[in-house]
This record gives structure tokens, sequence and C-alpha cells, in this order.
């Protein structure tokens, strides 16, 4: 009858010199519901199938007189294939014979003669014991896969992921926290938090001597505004959200930490464009409306050349080139404020460096010497003339600002022809 504690027919290989007792022991295990493998009576034939037939368990006498192994070294053979467990059979319990064994790391010893209780009790205790042992190896070998998966997560994040300890000491630093604060793990682990972000973010329970984390009033996905210190020396602006948990009666606090600079940087910007907007829209109105002030004097200076005398004209033409001029500074300030789309036509820039000269004089310092070099093959182009205007002063506000002690400012014109290279870096072809 099979033993009804057997949950399933586990295969026992049986390897034993003694034809009589390796019979006998076939019978037995039958009996007791095992399936039997073998048998064998030599090493090689034990190695041979213990591939092949794949037992759950070998049972083996130690002293293997026929063939070229004995029962160690059959064993070690076979453990170079399976990590099949071994019960092994010795007449001798001597400290020899343990010494023999030890190094495959046996489950039991059955000493001979053999009782059929025992034989059963260890058998199944070994295999229960192996079975254990598989899922041992099973739970760390995926405990292993998930510190992998985990590592691999928290060093593709972009944030940086630091865990504290409870006495405010850094226990995790990723390869995001590395690039964020220029530091390496190796160097921060157990150093204090207030190394890198000096603000306070833990609270001191009275009556501690430890810090806790502050993250408990936190709700999940709370964040604050910290500032951040590099290993450069440098501080920047940091988002922070903070989470806690126990773990093995220690609270552990994670930081999820976020370097915001390019974020603040691109808000100051963002604030400059809108007031920059406010202040071109307010100049277009302001354009607009001296525009219309320069109309009604251009028109009664029109009336009034028809009623001078002719000694009084050159004055009439005097206040006529004044309004001409501030009608081109009226376009000038148009097309800063870019209210109107670009008007594109054929003008000569010899001809818009002489117009604008004036006004880009009014733009430099006390120090600053500015000439103005003409070249006669200068030619034409095609584009607004506002924006070439526009170009021009940018120009001259750039070159001034360069020369904070003064300093002499020419701006020549004239015709150039572009090689392959200085081409390609226009991206235009060459010759233009």
């Amino acid at each position: 009858m099979a033993d009804s504690s057997v949950s399933h027919r586990d295969k026992i290989l049986v390897v034993d010199d003694d034809l009589v007792l390796s019979k006998a022991l076939q019978t037995r295990l039958r009996r007791l519901g095992f399936d039997v493998a073998g048998p064998a009576s030599t090493g090689d034939q034990a190695v041979a199938l213990a591939i092949s037939e794949e037992p759950d368990l070998v049972l083996m006498d130690v002293n293997l007189l026929e063939g070229s192994m004995d029962g160690p070294q059959a064993a070690a053979k076979i453990r170079e294939h399976s990590e099949v467990p071994f019960v092994f059979l010795t007449g001798h319990s001597d400290d020899s014979t343990l010494a023999r064994v030890k190094p495959i790391e046996p489950d039991a010893f059955l000493i001979k003669p053999l009782d059929l209780r025992s034989l059963h009790v260890t058998i199944i205790l070994a295999l229960d014991r192996h079975r254990a042992r598989q899922q041992r190896a099973q739970a760390d070998a995926a405990r292993k896969t998930t510190e992998r998966l985990h590592a691999a997560v928290l060093d593709t994040s972009h944030d940086g992921v630091v865990s504290v300890n409870a006495e405010g000491r850094i226990a995790v630093f990723n390869k995001g926290a590395e690039r964020i604060f220029g530091y390496s793990a190796a160097t921060l682990i157990d150093q204090r938090i207030e190394l890198i972000i000096p603000e306070p973010l833990l609270a001191r329970p009275p009556g501690r001597a430890s810090t806790l984390p502050a993250a408990a009033s936190h709700r999940i996905g709370d964040t604050r505004e910290v500032e951040g210190l590099r290993s450069s020396g440098e501080r920047f602006p940091a988002e922070v959200s903070i989470s806690s948990l126990e773990l093995e009666g220690q609270t552990i606090s994670t930081l999820c930490i976020r370097d915001i600079s390019d974020r603040r940087l691109l808000e100051r910007q963002l604030a400059h464009s809108q007031k920059m907007e406010a202040v071109g829209r307010l100049a277009s109105s302001v354009v607009h409306d001296f525009n219309n002030l320069l109309t009604a004097v251009q028109v009664n200076v029109y009336l009034l050349r028809k009623e001078v005398s002719p000694d009084l004209g050159a004055y009439v033409d005097e206040i006529s080139a004044s309004v001409e001029r501030g009608a081109a500074m009226t376009r000038q300030l148009m097309g800063f404020t870019r209210s109107h789309p670009p008007q594109k036509r054929s003008i000569a820039v010899n001809d818009i460096v002489k117009q604008t000269e004036n006004l880009l004089r009014r733009l430099l310092r006390v120090g600053v010497r500015f000439s103005v070099e003409l070249g006669p093959d200068a030619g034409w182009v095609f584009a607004d003339r506002n924006l070439i205007e526009q170009v021009l002063m940018n120009l001259v506000v750039n070159a001034r600002d360069a020369m904070p002690h003064g300093g002499q400012l020419s701006l020549r014109t004239g015709r150039l022809e572009l090689g392959a290279s200085e081409a390609g870096a226009l991206e235009l072809p060459a010759g233009a």
C-alpha cells in the first residue's frame, strides 16, 4: 500500500553493489509508494541513470566496491548535473566515513541493517528539506530579480530618489540624485541629508534624540519647494515629495527630488516676454496716436508752404524734415513692437544705414566713437525695412554693451561672397 503522506510518486535511484539488498530496497520503496530508478551497482551506472532518469532522491551505498568510483565520488559527479538530494547507506558511522561524504552535503545517513520505518521517514524528510531549499532558492531568485528591477527603475529615473533613515542619514542615492547634486552614491551613503538639502525636511519629535520624517503629515503626491545644494556649492530650486514607511521597526523616508532650475528660468523668460508684450502693446498704441499727430502736422506744413513767403520757406522745409524723421522713428518702433506683418520690398542697404545713422548714434554712451563706412557695392536687399533697422539697432546696442569703458564702433557695408564652409554654416548656397 502506498503511504497517504506521499503527495505524488517520487522517483528514488537505488545505488548498491549488494544485489540482494538492492532488490529488497526496490521492493520496500515500491510498497511505500515510490517509483524506483535503476538499480545501479557501480558509480558509472549511477551517474548515467541520474542524468537520464532525473530522480527526486538518490539512495546510495557509501562503499561501492565495483567500478572505478565509490559512493562519494559518484555523488560528486552527479552533483555536477543536478542538485538531487542524497541519503547514504553505510555499515559504519565513523568520522572517516562522514569526512568522505561531507563535501556532498547529504541529507541523511542510514545505518545498515535498515529499519523500514526509519527508511520511510528519512526519505520523506530528505525530500521535504530538498523542496524547501528549492522554494527558498526560487524566492531568493525572485527577490534578487525584484531588487534588480527596483535598482533599474531607480537608476533610470530622471528625478533624484534619496532614502533617509530615522537619524536623517542617507541610505539610498540613485543615479538621478547623482546627476542632480554632483555627488556619487558611495560618497553620500550614511551622510546626513542636510549636506544636499540644508533646509530642514525632518521634524524632531519632543523627547527623541533622532530625527523622524515630517512626511507623516503629508498626503501622497504633496510636494514642497526647497533649496538644494550641489557638490560645487551652487544652490538651486528643487521640488520634493516625501513618503514614509516602517521597515524592520525603523522609519524610512524617501524623497523624490526634481531639479526645477530650468522651469524657473522658463517662468522668468515667460514673465519677461509677457512684460515686453505689454510694453509692445503700449508702444503700438502710442505710435498710432503719434502718427496721427504727425499726419496733422504734415498736412498743416503742406498748407503753410502755400501761404508763406519764400524767405520763410526754409523754416517750413525744416519742419517737414523733422516730421519725416519722426515718421521714420515711428516705423522703427512699429518694427520693434511687430504690430504688423513684414512688408518686404527691394531697398538699398546704404540708404537704410544713412537714414538710421542719427538714431544709432543716440543709442551710444559717452566714450564710444562711432563711424560709418558705406561700400559702393553694398547693393540691394529684398526685406522688411523695419526689420533691417531693428537688426542694425541690435548690433549697435550689443557692441555698445561690450565696451563699457568706451572704444571704437565701426559700421561698414559691402558685398561679401561666401565660401562653401561659411555658406554651409548659414545653410545658404555657396556664393550667396
